[in-house]
């Protein structure tokens, strides 16, 4: 809630209830160290977060600076830096100072891929700093524009390099003797491995990687899934109750284990989810799970840790469901519909509402409203 309410600066100041997680005007901090920075737009600039990097290892400082990152709204440039304005004697960020951090961490990067195998998502990355230098430099005017350029000049021949440094171990790599003795090396490797595999299957002497393992092996399905058919049939039959504990079953990764893991996945969302949507604090909901609502006496609550009363929900409904009827998108253009801290950025044609970074589909905004009687 706290990060949502820095987000969107609705109000000058809030705190968590154990007091680490709190913001004051533009800046949130985690306990005493400053975690992000809002500098709207000015002018020509614009609005732009600053978060600070490298930031502290602890976990909770760490979960601070995920909350930050993922309450904040469409529309801002941002940037990993280490002068946020927070240092001694400071008010405003030591611009300078970020640009040069900017090009330090590209340079060390680019020293890094120098020393690793070809992986094509290593210069999208480097491509990624480059652009991001370059962004801060011209909107925070630290450097002239040929400065720029030579810069960017320079680390596009620093990229070239880590490409011809691969495409050299390529060609070395394809030589045919090289790769006629690595085959032979690879099918020694893989029958002594059989071997042992086999052997320590059958002595019942596996963990459960290598049991894994051992099931790609040719005879080893069948005999497994004749000793554990009845175990099989009793996990996979099992009923799912959210809740209910769930059932253990020590088993060899027979044929039917994927079917298992399918199962205990959809399990464990179902019982979480159903825990949540009854009034409980669940930690570790998934945040790639659709976003939920749910009412909590006064308020209600959404799955991404934000709330608003359930009066603004009711006056909202209305609107929202009659746009769907009429399949009328609608963005807000200078009316706005508020709830509570909050505004709607946006309602498509199909029902779906954005706010911030909260996305709530139509069936979900319509069991709300029928759990509120707003609807039969």
């Amino acid at each position: 809630m706290v990060a949502h309410l820095w987000a969107n600066q609705s109000q000058r100041e809030a705190r968590s209830g154990n007091g680490n997680f709190h913001f004051e005007g533009d800046a949130i901090y985690s306990y005493r160290e400053i975690v992000a920075r809002l500098l709207p737009a000015k002018g020509k600039r614009p609005a732009v977060a600053l978060f600070l990097e490298p930031h502290t290892s602890s976990v909770t400082t760490s979960h601070h600076h995920h909350l930050a990152w993922g309450a904040l709204r469409p529309g801002y440039s941002t940037f990993g830096v280490p002068s946020l304005g927070h240092e001694p004697g400071r008010k405003d960020p030591d611009h300078k100072e970020n640009y040069a951090a900017l090009l330090q961490r590209f340079d060390e990067r680019a020293a890094k891929a120098m020393r690793q195998q070809r992986k094509l998502w290593i210069v999208d990355h480097l491509r990624g700093m480059q652009t991001a230098a370059n962004g801060y430099a011209r909107i925070f005017r630290v450097a002239s524009e040929t400065t720029i350029d030579r810069n960017h000049r320079a680390m596009d021949d620093k990229i070239d390099a880590i490409v011809d440094r691969w495409e050299r171990l390529d060609q070395i790599a394809n030589d045919p003797k090289r790769i006629a003795k690595r085959e032979r090396e690879r099918v020694s490797r893989q029958a002594r491995l059989e071997r042992q595999l086999r052997d320590g299957f059958i002595a019942g002497m596996l963990n459960w990687r290598d049991r894994r393992k051992a099931m790609d092996l040719p005879g080893i399905q069948e005999l497994a899934r004749f000793y554990h058919r009845t175990k099989i049939d009793a996990w996979i039959n099992t009923p799912i109750t959210a809740g209910a504990p769930f059932p253990v079953v020590s088993l060899p990764c027979t044929a039917g284990e994927q079917s298992l893991l399918r199962r205990a996945a959809e399990y464990a969302n179902a019982a979480k989810i159903a825990n949540w949507r009854a009034g409980a604090h669940i930690y570790g909901l998934p945040y790639e799970l659709p976003t939920m609502l749910r009412i909590k006496g006064d308020k209600i609550e959404t799955s991404k840790g934000a709330e608003f009363p359930v009066e603004h929900g009711k006056r909202a409904f209305p609107i929202i469901a009659e746009l769907r009827e009429r399949g009328q998108g609608w963005h807000r253009n200078g009316h706005s519909i508020h709830l509570g801290h909050f505004a709607i950025d946006e309602i498509e044609p199909n029902g779906a509402v954005h706010a911030g970074c909260h996305i709530v589909e139509w069936p979900e905004i319509e069991r709300c409203a029928r759990e509120l009687g707003l609807i039969q």
